[in-house]
């Protein structure tokens, strides 16, 4: 991002701009001489493709026109800098507003500078002079930047996909990432829940996790399941965490503690904001990562580590809030963890876990084979 480039300007500007009430034409000597002194790199092909861009004033419509400043709007509620895309479609519809934006931006300052070397407008002071040479070389950084960039960071990827993002994670990256979100009282928490059980982020709306101790002082869990239908999910389960040698337990033991209370609630109004801020975090963490990271990042983390050290299917289903064994083969693998960073010890919940046709087929297959040496020993 250029210093000089302010988004809230760009939105004024798009409000009012028409290119048709620029006629550059008329100032083509004072532009060509605005092309031969830009010294930054690429500043002339810059601005050319800038007056194509304008060429056609009927190209755009008003309610493309329209689409681009809410799409600017909206990532002017959120963050200046940074936007969740959900897709490709997405991305690609944001950086055509920003393209749209800087381009004019630049049109209307290069209009001030030729009329500035006209003399047709007189700045009050040198500052003001400086500004107007400012407000060409901001926007062009910007075209730039856009030009140059790739949507690798910013698209959310398939469940499939996002567990290949636990191979270019750090070697304790949900730790770190907890570390920078822990002075936050409101996600907090919710991070370090997600470290040790890798809850839904749904799961944190309405009554939310609650989160106690029982008479031994091992961390008890209680999360109100979400996808819960005949057939299909769990209504609630229950983790029991006895270490405190980890920073997520920790960080809840003096959550407890601090309240005064036997258990806290752990709730938010908007689980939309959870995966934003921790992608956020993350992405100022480890900027060259290929895609987000996010609250169900955390969720294929504890599924990988689960396999990784050996747990039963049917075990890490109920954590999971499953009800079939078959649906954690979309949560990450056992290659991607180390069966160190886990640190649940008995899972609970009401409805019993359905095994795969897989399974049951290697159920037979032993009954088959315990059968053999029984008729074999006779």
């Amino acid at each position: 991002m250029s210093d000089y480039f302010d988004r809230e300007a760009g939105l004024r500007a798009l409000a009012v701009f028409k290119p048709a009430n620029f006629n550059m034409s008329a100032y083509a000597s004072e532009l060509r001489k605005i092309m031969e002194d830009l010294s930054i790199i690429g500043g002339k092909e810059t601005v050319q493709s800038c007056l194509d861009y304008f060429a056609n004033p009927a190209a755009r419509g008003a309610s493309t026109i329209q689409s681009y400043v809410s799409c600017l709007r909206t990532q002017e509620k959120y963050n200046r800098d940074f936007i969740l895309y959900e897709n490709s479609r997405s991305y690609q519809v944001h950086r055509a507003a920003l393209v749209y934006q800087a381009n004019t931006l630049l049109y209307t300052a290069l209009f001030n500078g030729c009329r500035y070397l006209r003399g047709e407008l007189k700045p009050a002071s040198d500052s003001e002079v400086t500004q107007i040479a400012e407000s060409i070389e901001g926007p062009i950084c910007e075209l730039q930047s856009i030009r140059s960039s790739t949507p690798r960071h910013t698209i959310r990827h398939s469940k499939g996909k996002d567990s290949l993002l636990l191979r270019q994670l750090p070697i304790g990256w949900h730790n770190e990432l907890l570390t920078a979100i822990a002075s936050d009282p409101t996600y907090g928490p919710a991070v370090a829940i997600l470290c040790l059980t890798g809850a839904r982020p749904s799961e944190f709306g309405g009554q939310g996790i609650f989160v106690t101790r029982d008479e031994a002082g091992r961390l008890l869990l209680r999360i109100n399941g979400k996808k819960v239908r005949a057939g299909a999910g769990q209504p609630w389960r229950r983790a029991r965490i006895p270490s405190r040698d980890n920073p997520a337990a920790q960080y809840l033991h003096h959550l407890i503690e601090a309240s005064g209370r036997k258990g806290v609630y752990v709730k938010l109004r908007s689980v939309d904001l959870l995966s934003r801020r921790i992608t956020e975090t993350a992405y100022r963490l480890w900027p060259n990562l290929w895609q987000n990271v996010s609250a169900t990042t955390f969720r294929k983390m504890v599924a990988s580590e689960m396999k990784a050290a050996g747990w039963p299917k049917h075990q890490i289903a109920l954590l999971l809030g499953h009800i079939n064994t078959r649906t954690q083969a979309w949560y990450g693998s056992s290659v991607f963890g180390s069966g160190a960073d886990f640190w649940v010890d008995q899972v609970t919940a009401p409805r019993v876990v359905k095994m795969s046709s897989e399974e049951w087929k290697a159920v037979a297959e032993g009954v088959a084979r315990v059968n053999k040496i029984r008729n074999s020993q006779r």
